[in-house]
């Protein structure tokens, strides 16, 4: 019987098709199944990698992103990672008895 194990992502933005994120999670997924009976989550919710669909535009992505950084800054972009940081940092109560009640032997 394998192990069962929980593959937690914490930003929904990770799972844009055509992310470096995504492709990183996708492998790990994939390997880990091998010898792991691995879950994916979003934050508590359990998630399907198939169910992200390649209908985005990879171009169209990039010149929004690039846009947002350009209308924004850097100090903006670097308080917006300080929020995350902090939600997450809230969300590590949450989560522990969350993995308690999963009953797995280890989260990646």
């Amino acid at each position: 019987m394998q192990k069962k194990a929980i593959y937690l992502i914490q930003e929904p933005g990770c799972l844009n098709p055509y992310s470096g994120a995504f492709q990183h999670i996708t492998m790990g997924v994939k390997e880990l199944s091998k010898f792991f009976n691995i879950k994916l989550f979003l934050n508590t919710n359990s998630i399907e990698l198939k169910d992200f669909a390649k209908n985005i535009n990879p171009a169209q992505n990039k010149k929004e992103t690039i846009k947002k950084v350009s209308q924004r800054g850097y100090v903006y972009g670097s308080l917006m990672d300080f929020n995350i940081l902090v939600k997450n940092l809230f969300k590590i109560p949450k989560l522990y008895f969350f993995f308690n009640k999963s009953k797995i032997k280890f989260c990646i």
